[in-house]
């Protein structure tokens, strides 16, 4: 599966193109904000969408990523997204939140995160980075 970032602009002219593989989306937006009105067509690819809501924030601010968020985005990885042929995360700029979550995802499945944290086109999201890689763990330890 391949993991890519993008922003609410590239996931908009994503779901207008046509595209051969299938795609599952992680879409975050502001915890106040809207989530980008995807077009729905079979023609893009994009066979699922997961959306959660929080802001661009650390650990301890308001609005920062929860558990319980974190946890929706492991649960939707591990039952829909690992079947298809792209993850897509995506939030506003696609340098943050959505580089954080995609790093903790790459670190889990491959080990591997560097992709993202030796780009200097992201800034990576700590929080969204810690949280949702201790959600998956804590899935390995509870079907432990």
């Amino acid at each position: 599966m391949i993991i890519e970032v993008m922003s609410r602009e590239k996931i908009l002219e994503y779901s207008y193109s046509q595209h051969d593989e299938k795609a599952a989306i992680i879409s975050i937006s502001n915890y106040d904000g809207e989530f980008p009105d995807l077009r729905n067509n079979p023609n893009n690819g994009i066979d699922a969408q997961c959306r959660v809501q929080f802001n661009d924030v650390e650990l301890g601010m308001r609005n920062c990523i929860t558990r319980g968020e974190a946890r929706k985005i492991v649960s939707f990885v591990n039952e829909v997204a690992v079947g298809k042929d792209k993850l897509i995360v995506q939030c506003e700029y696609g340098v943050s939140r959505s580089a954080g979550v995609a790093a903790a995802i790459m670190k889990f499945f491959t080990g591997n995160d560097l992709l993202i944290f030796n780009n200097p086109i992201y800034r990576p999201n700590i929080t969204c980075y810690r949280r949702v890689l201790t959600a998956f763990r804590v899935v390995i330890d509870e079907n432990d």
